[in-house]
C-alpha cells in the first residue's frame, strides 16, 4: 500500500505529507511483515474520542471499555522521601543492634577461643549474624517505604535474640 499523499476526508488536513509521515489524527502502525520493511498504514482515530483517553486507547478503541483498576501496592511508596523523625528512630534501632550484635560476637568468641563451643556453633552464628546484619542494612535504602524498614530492623532484631540464644546454648 503507497503511503497517503493526502489527510483525505480529515478536517484541518490538506496537502501532501513528507515521506511516509502520518496525517493529524491517525497513527502510524507497522503493515504485516510481507508488505515490506518500514512500510506503515496510518489509522484514522475518531476525533472526538475523550480528552483523558490516552491516544494509545483511542487507536485500539478501548475507549468505551471500563480501564483496568490500578491497585497499589501493599509497599507503596510514600511522598519519595522519608520524614527525619522516621530515618532517626530507625538509625537508633540500628545502632542498638550494632551494640546488641557486638557483645553477643564478643561473647561468642571468647567461648570458640576457650573451646567449650559445639562444632555446629561457629558457621551458625556467622550465617545468623550475616543475615541479620544484611536486615538491617537493607532498611536505610527502603526508608521511604511505609513499613518495610520497620519490618527489616524487627527481622534484625530477631536474628540478634537467635545469636543470644545459640551463644548462650553452646557455651
Amino acid at each position: 500500500m503507497p503511503p497517503p499523499t493526502s489527510a483525505g476526508s480529515m478536517p484541518g488536513n490538506t496537502g501532501p505529507m513528507p515521506g511516509n509521515a502520518a496525517p493529524r489524527g491517525a497513527t502510524p502502525v507497522m503493515v504485516a511483515l510481507g508488505a515490506g520493511i518500514g512500510t506503515t498504514q496510518s489509522i484514522p482515530v475518531a476525533a472526538d474520542h475523550a480528552p483523558g483517553v490516552p491516544r494509545r486507547d483511542a487507536v485500539l478503541g478501548l475507549m468505551g471499555q471500563p480501564a483496568q483498576p490500578q491497585s497499589q501496592p501493599l509497599l507503596a511508596k510514600r511522598t519519595g522521601s522519608p520524614r527525619m523523625r522516621a530515618l532517626g528512630l530507625a538509625a537508633v534501632w540500628a545502632v542498638l543492634l550494632c551494640l546488641g550484635g557486638l557483645v553477643c560476637g564478643t561473647w561468642g568468641l571468647i567461648a570458640i577461643l576457650s573451646g567449650v563451643t559445639p562444632s555446629w556453633y561457629e558457621p551458625t552464628i556467622v550465617v545468623v549474624g550475616v543475615f541479620g546484619l544484611a536486615l538491617a542494612a537493607a532498611a536505610f535504602p527502603l526508608a521511604e517505604r511505609r513499613l518495610v524498614p520497620w519490618a527489616l530492623l524487627g527481622g534484625s532484631t530477631v536474628t540478634l535474640v537467635v545469636g543470644y540464644v545459640l551463644t548462650a546454648s553452646a557455651s
